[in-house]
């Protein structure tokens, strides 16, 4: 008699990561790009991005897996800078204070 014995591993996706950021440092009211990997890859993903250390919410315009484009809900206020920024995709969860490029 041959037992096989199977193990199974839990799959866990990769986590968002942020390669360069536009505007780099500033961005009052306007549209902000991040460029990355693992931002999802169809629409029904739950994508979220915040800035900053108030974590002032990015707004979604545009998303795929490479690329989000995100209009922040208000101003940088005085020497407030844009990052560190966060985002979550379907629960994953990053921060980054420097992008990577």
């Amino acid at each position: 008699m041959i037992v096989e014995s199977a193990q199974h591993y839990a799959w866990q996706p990769y986590p968002p990561f942020i390669k360069a950021v536009y505007p780099s440092f500033t961005a009052n009211g306007s549209l902000v790009t991040l460029i990355g990997d693992n931002f999802g890859d169809d629409t029904n993903n739950r994508i979220s991005v915040n800035v900053s250390t108030s974590n002032i919410p990015c707004n979604i315009k545009f998303a795929t897996s490479t690329q989000i484009i995100c209009q922040l809900e208000s101003s940088l206020v005085g020497t407030t800078k844009l990052l560190p920024i966060s985002i979550s995709v379907d629960d994953i969860y990053t921060q980054t204070y420097k992008p990577h490029i």
